[in-house]
């Protein structure tokens, strides 16, 4: 199968988009935000879940994306060559990256069990969720900048007499 026509393959997918990738000739193909797969005229590049790649370099069916080419690969990244006709592997890497932005990253859980503690922890009659923040830690935070009226002065002048009385008028 052609890169063109393993782009079109994918691209009648719902939710998958084609987008002009990295160097010349490359296209991206992308399920959302996340890429799942670099085809290009001369190979094709695929992300996989890392025991996966394992096996299958192992196989000698492909190496690990180099991209910067300085010898530090991509983990979940792998490449094929340009005779290998792999559609199954890019189908693989759509299931990868589907299963992977469906289920919910660190960030979300966490956020979700801090919200989760602070609704436990409201009072149910206040409108407050958010614990107040310390007095001092507010002026900690005004004192370590200057204020307006003190940069205002540098600015002014010296402060000489005829200074202070042109700022009167």
């Amino acid at each position: 199968m052609k890169a063109g026509a393993l782009v079109a393959a994918f691209t009648r997918r719902r939710g998958v988009i084609a987008e002009p990738g990295w160097g010349t000739g490359n296209l991206v193909l992308k399920l959302g935000a996340k890429i799942f797969a670099i085809v290009g005229e001369d190979r094709l590049v695929v992300k996989l879940p890392k025991a996966r790649v394992d096996e299958l370099v192992e196989a000698k069916l492909g190496k690990r994306f180099d991209p910067r080419k300085n010898g530090r690969v991509m983990k979940e990244w792998l490449v094929v060559g340009a005779r290998a006709d792999k559609p199954e592997l890019v189908e693989e890497a759509l299931a990868f990256v589907r299963k992977a932005s469906a289920s919910p990253s660190r960030a979300n859980l966490s956020f979700a069990r801090v919200t989760e503690k602070r609704a436990r922890t409201a009072d149910p009659g206040s409108r407050r969720t958010r614990p107040a923040r310390s007095v001092s830690t507010r002026t900690r935070a005004t004192r370590s900048r200057p204020s307006r009226r003190a940069t205002d002065r540098s600015r002014a002048g010296s402060g000489t007499a005829c200074d202070r009385s042109s700022r009167r008028s």
